[in-house]
């Protein structure tokens, strides 16, 4: 288990202060559940795909007390996935085409400490400043 980090939000007069620790349990590759085959793997990008190349997409998913062999289920979700989604997994070479060579892709799980409730609320501004 890696260190915990710590964020906090800005604090001013207008925001509340709160701060939580996010602990990384694990972090691994996740690889497409069977290997793609050798006809599939160049895959040709668009010429609009080969002007936004340098587009990084991070997705992040919230579950309040997650069943306890949950993380373990969305890793093979995943990896079911990325066989039928295949370039998802590959490796953008010379901008031109993914290398489709099931490389995978980074997962990262983590558990807070603190009510992650606080990162969706609203700031409460006073209405006689705005």
């Amino acid at each position: 288990m890696l260190e915990p980090h710590t964020f906090s939000n800005l604090s001013s007069e207008k925001y509340s202060s709160w701060e939580m620790e996010v602990h990384v349990v694990s972090r691994e590759v996740i690889k497409p559940s069977s290997t793609t085959p050798n006809h599939l793997r160049t895959y040709k990008l668009s010429r609009l795909d080969q002007m936004n190349i340098d587009i990084f997409i991070p997705i992040v998913f919230f579950y309040q007390e997650a069943p306890k062999n949950s993380d373990d289920l969305l890793k093979k979700s995943l990896s079911d996935t990325l066989t039928h989604y295949y370039p998802l997994a590959g490796r953008v070479k010379d901008c031109l085409y993914v290398d489709c060579d099931d490389y995978g892709i980074s997962s990262v799980v983590a558990r807070v400490d603190g009510d992650m409730s606080n990162v969706f609320k609203q700031p409460e501004f006073d209405q006689e400043e705005c």
